[in-house]
């Protein structure tokens, strides 16, 4: 990575409140005096943006460099500084524990150990603690212009002994002096970078859309918030909720209900009223409060009339409209549809629609809505858009949608109107970019 700005923009201690950066993250671990403000001035080709000293224990903060306005470093306190109390090294620690557990962007941790000394107990407690939530430690071994070529091996064997290290653990040999193991570090960070391509954040109360070819990993994703799926690298965290945390899971998807792409795998009632029922039965809501709930999500559906129907003679727009009053009725903060609309005529997509955007506007529930239907995302607050299992487009409907020749390369459609619009400005007619509606090409050809 070419470094073009650097900054130190966060400086987080005990009482501070830890910044949610929206952006990629990558810490750095150690005890103190091991060299982690030189390995970050070598990182950063800067020879005092973080603070050296001969006194260990000099970083008692949470340091956040942001690099190039794209990602940030993490410079955690170091620990183990043994003219410390015991009072304040304890302070540390949980510091660092928070951060650990709390933070929503963080991708990758990397520990630095001394390469000239077997590994202490504390550095053994911070590995365990890494991996504890949820993170393959990188270890940095450094000082090595401090040993002998001969050594090196023989030391990495003792770190990884110490430690007892899986046998794929990366081990980088690092030099402030010399900067060997800089590009090994970089390179590392940005495969991170890459791989971190689905980072993504949901606002309460928003409208959202996520874009895909068949394969793209759409569904993946929406099963991933409803925690029905768990990350095996990196953290989905659904209101503040770790979704690899097994006693939170009950809570997350009491948060997130999930709708999917056929209703009749989520119908299991002989009445409308029942099956709308059935979910907060489960949850142990009262008798009368069940009722109460079933009425008002049936309402809201469009549905109360169809009360005390059979589902079986539902078309498959009012099925959709079940299953989603049923969601309701649990009352969740946030709605994922996976494709909800796929088996549906143009009328029942119409229906399913209409229904969601009113739970939005006027109930407030965050719609996150996955589809491969172009014209159904132009009221959508914001877009993503995924390919290979990446996100690879975000950014409003006017926006994603002025980009006509990236969708076509990534197999997708846009809005019919937008594509005439496109058309027409590509044979020399005046028409602004990304547009979504009849009404708004109308206006524009008449201006």
């Amino acid at each position: 990575m070419v470094i073009k700005q650097v900054e130190l923009q966060h400086v987080c201690g005990i009482t501070s409140k830890l910044p949610d950066t929206g952006q990629v993250e990558v810490a750095f671990a150690g005890k103190s005096n091991v060299g982690k403000s030189s390995l970050i001035n070598a990182l950063m080709n800067r020879k005092s943006l973080a603070r050296t000293s001969a006194q260990p224990g000099k970083t008692q903060t949470i340091n956040y460099y942001h690099i190039n306005e794209e990602m940030y470093l993490v410079d955690l306190p170091g620990y183990g500084f043994a003219r410390a109390s015991e009072e304040v090294k304890a302070k540390w620690g949980k510091l660092i524990e928070d951060y650990l557990h709390q933070s929503k962007m963080l991708h990758a941790v990397f520990l630095l150990i001394d390469i000239r000394h077997a590994p202490s107990n504390n550095d053994r407690i911070m590995y365990n603690w890494i991996l504890r939530n949820g993170y393959q430690p990188i270890i940095i071994a450094t000082k090595l212009d401090k040993i002998k070529r001969s050594q090196l091996q023989k030391q990495i064997k003792l770190i990884r002994e110490t430690l007892e290290v899986e046998k794929d653990t990366i081990v980088i040999p690092f030099s402030a002096e010399t900067k060997q193991g800089r590009e090994e570090i970089w390179n590392l960070i940005d495969e991170i970078r890459s791989d971190a391509d689905v980072s993504l954040e949901i606002q309460k109360g928003q409208f959202i859309a996520v874009l895909g070819h068949n394969g793209s990993g759409k569904s993946t994703l929406a099963k991933h918030i409803n925690a029905l799926l768990v990350p095996t690298e990196g953290t989905m965290w659904v209101d503040d909720m770790k979704t690899t945390d097994e006693e939170d899971v009950w809570k997350i998807r009491q948060k997130a209900g999930m709708v999917f792409q056929n209703p009749d795998n989520q119908i299991i009632g002989n009445v409308v009223e029942e099956d709308v029922g059935f979910g907060p039965e489960n949850l142990g809501v009262p008798t009368d409060e069940i009722w109460k709930r079933v009425e008002e999500s049936l309402t809201a559906t469009g549905m109360i009339s169809y009360r005390a129907h059979s589902p079986n003679k539902l078309s498959g727009g009012q099925k959709q409209r079940v299953a989603i009053a049923g969601v309701m009725a649990m009352q969740p903060e946030c709605i994922v549809l996976d494709e909800p609309t796929a088996m549906l005529d143009p009328n029942g997509r119409k229906e399913v629609l209409r229904a969601v955007r009113k739970l939005n506007e006027e109930k407030g529930v965050t719609v996150i809505l996955i589809t491969h239907y172009m014209e159904e995302v132009v009221f959508a607050d914001r877009v993503f858009v995924m390919d290979n299992g990446k996100l690879v487009m975000q950014g409003t409907p006017r926006e994603i949608f002025s980009e006509v020749e990236k969708l076509k390369e990534l197999r997708l459609d846009v809005p019919q109107v937008t594509l005439l619009a496109y058309e027409l400005r590509k044979n020399g007619v005046d028409l602004p970019e990304g547009i979504l509606t009849i009404e708004e090409l109308v206006n524009a050809l008449c201006h």
